[in-house]
């Protein structure tokens, strides 16, 4: 087995990333956060991985998918990447809090319109990822992260951990794009908890099932999932079989209608990001809320203010913006044409 990679704090890789703490290990590798000895001020996080788990290993997988969502505003960024004798490792952008965290961290209870702000923000992302030709097979609370812990980007949540991503796109003989053949039994990845039921049926997992998870990652945090505490999969998969008005509870009543709509589509088809986009903003627009508006997790008022705030150079263009149209500049990547039909290229 191979040997878990440790660094020191103090040790500089390639002469510029130098390790300050250790934010996380398994397996065989570790995450850090490292400082740019090239630009002052400026940390990043650094995952590293022996070089013996061989073909096991996820890191060039990620490296693979982090440089297909360089040029996509809601993705985060590698940095760096290179090999050594014993280990190999990647320099990407850092990440806040995770969604669990802000969640349990909140002073109040997270509202509806914040739940559906949540679930448009994270919508965005799982979207980026299949723009790209990927089926993630991983998404839960741990795996969204804040943008960097101050400013706009805070206010932002990005998806991260490829390692069980899944290319659903191939080149054919004719150059061309197209879709996977879906496997008739394949292994279950992904986490209990969040996870579709098809793909406890051990059934190819699509976008679609991206979706599922993200309804049940929303009604974790917000009241609960009638599976919780359940270990046994037989007694889940009872639970996830249930109707939906019961399974989402609590939730916004669209929450219901989305996943009625997910349950019309196969591995194979792409699922309608502006449909869904839609009924998750009802819940805003009830409540007369946007995007500007602060979240349960940020205490301070005038800190929000500030952060989106336009600076010198954009009131000269926002200044005649509405509250409705500023979001949007602000936050292009929570536009409702983001989620329409982007003509990314896919090249898996």
């Amino acid at each position: 087995m191979a040997e878990l990679v440790d660094f020191q704090n103090g040790k500089v890789i390639c002469g510029r990333w130098k390790v300050s703490s250790q934010l996380g290990a398994g397996g065989c590798g570790a995450v850090y956060k490292v400082e740019d000895l090239f630009n002052k001020g400026f940390s990043a996080a650094m995952k590293v991985e022996s070089n013996d788990v061989g073909n096991m290993g996820v890191l060039k997988l990620e490296v693979q998918v982090l440089q297909k969502l360089k040029d996509l505003p809601d993705a985060f960024r590698l940095y760096d990447m290179g090999k050594r004798k014993k280990y190999s490792f990647m320099v990407m952008s850092l990440g806040g809090q995770d969604l669990l965290n802000l969640a349990m961290k909140s002073p109040k209870t997270l509202s509806l319109p914040t739940i559906g702000r949540i679930g448009i923000m994270c919508l965005s992302a799982i979207k980026s990822i299949h723009d790209v030709g990927f089926v993630h097979r991983d998404v839960k609370p741990g795996n969204f992260v804040q943008g960097c812990t101050t400013g706009r980007l805070s206010r932002l949540l990005y998806l991260i951990d490829f390692g069980l991503i899944r290319a659903y796109m191939k080149e054919g003989k004719d150059g061309e794009m197209k879709m996977r053949k879906a496997r008739n039994t394949v292994a279950l990845r992904g986490t209990f908890r969040y996870c579709s039921l098809n793909t406890h049926n051990r059934l190819e997992q699509g976008r679609v099932d991206d979706l599922y998870s993200l309804l049940h990652v929303l009604q974790a945090i917000n009241q609960g999932l009638p599976w919780d505490g359940i270990k046994d999969e037989k007694e889940i998969m009872k639970k996830k079989a249930m109707d939906p008005s019961i399974i989402f509870k609590g939730a916004p009543p669209e929450f219901v209608t989305v996943a009625e709509y997910l349950q019309t589509l196969s591995s194979t088809d792409k699922p309608d990001y502006v449909k869904v986009y839609k009924l998750f903003y009802e819940e805003l627009d009830r409540n007369n809320v946007n995007f500007l508006t602060p979240y349960e997790w940020e205490s301070k008022k005038s800190d929000v203010n500030t952060m989106v705030e336009p600076s010198k150079h954009e009131r000269k263009t926002f200044q005649k913006d509405s509250e409705e149209k500023l979001q949007y500049r602000i936050y292009p990547q929570l536009h409702p044409k983001k989620f329409e039909d982007a003509g990314v290229q896919l090249k898996c």
